[in-house]
């Protein structure tokens, strides 16, 4: 057998093997994020930054699963241009990025935020992340803060979520349950449906690894101007003052 037809032989089994398909699966999204021309439009926090320089964060020691330090500057930057009132988070988890929200939010907002509830996370199965941690840890680094009285915490499966009594009525949304397609197409529709004139709708982890994400946003960039925050994973909307 030639050295060829030997190499041949051993890159077909190679292929077949898992970890390598995946490893050459996230190459390639990477390869396309890096050199493909996105639909979204770059713009650079620091810009922001210097338009409102009393941010503020609350940057606990992390877990896995939250919001990053940079993108909860992102995320808090946006909020604090916006100064909404009234303001719908999918996807709460421990709470932090729903407490850096308060934070940057006039003190008279009010912040709904949207989680499973226990019944419906056991539900998954046992495989699914939503079920390595307790349902206790949903919302609780914003229960023991003094913005606590201004979040409601709600709990459901979001694509069964009825929008109706907020349609129209949210200054700002943020994005960040359930990172598969549908899920998010299905958070982004409702969101959208929420909306109010001017308001803005922001997504976490626009990153090749999460490809729901990013594969939704690069479609909805063909009828809506979408906007990526550079050297984040936050990506943003804002509504027409008229819309």
């Amino acid at each position: 057998m030639s050295k060829a037809s030997a190499a041949v032989i051993a890159a077909f089994r190679n292929a077949n093997d898992p970890d390598l398909r995946k490893q050459l699966g996230n190459l390639a999204v990477e390869w396309e994020w890096k050199h493909q021309s996105s639909r979204l439009k770059t713009v650079i926090l620091d810009d922001y930054c210097k338009l409102v320089p009393d941010v503020l964060c609350s940057l606990s020691p992390s877990l896995f699963g939250e919001t990053p330090p940079h993108d909860i500057l992102a995320l808090c930057t946006l909020v604090r241009m916006a100064a909404p009132k009234r303001v719908f988070e999918f996807g709460t988890f421990t709470g932090r990025t729903t407490l850096n929200i308060a934070l940057n939010a006039p003190s008279d907002a009010n912040i709904f935020t949207l989680d499973l509830s226990d019944e419906e996370r056991l539900g998954l199965g046992e495989q699914r992340w939503e079920n390595t941690f307790p349902q206790s840890m949903i919302g609780e680094k914003y229960r023991a803060s003094e913005h606590a009285h201004r979040i409601i915490q709600l709990l459901g499966d979001s694509t069964k979520f009825d929008t109706s009594p907020y349609a129209h009525s949210m200054d700002f949304i943020f994005i960040d349950g359930c990172h598969d397609y549908e899920f998010v197409k299905s958070d982004t529709g409702k969101a959208l449906e929420m909306l109010a004139p001017g308001g803005t709708i922001a997504w976490h982890d626009y990153v090749p690894d999460f490809s729901g994400v990013y594969c939704h946003l690069e479609d909805i960039a063909r009828t809506h101007t979408l906007r990526w925050i550079a050297d984040t994973s936050v990506a943003f909307y804002t509504a027409r003052a008229g819309q």
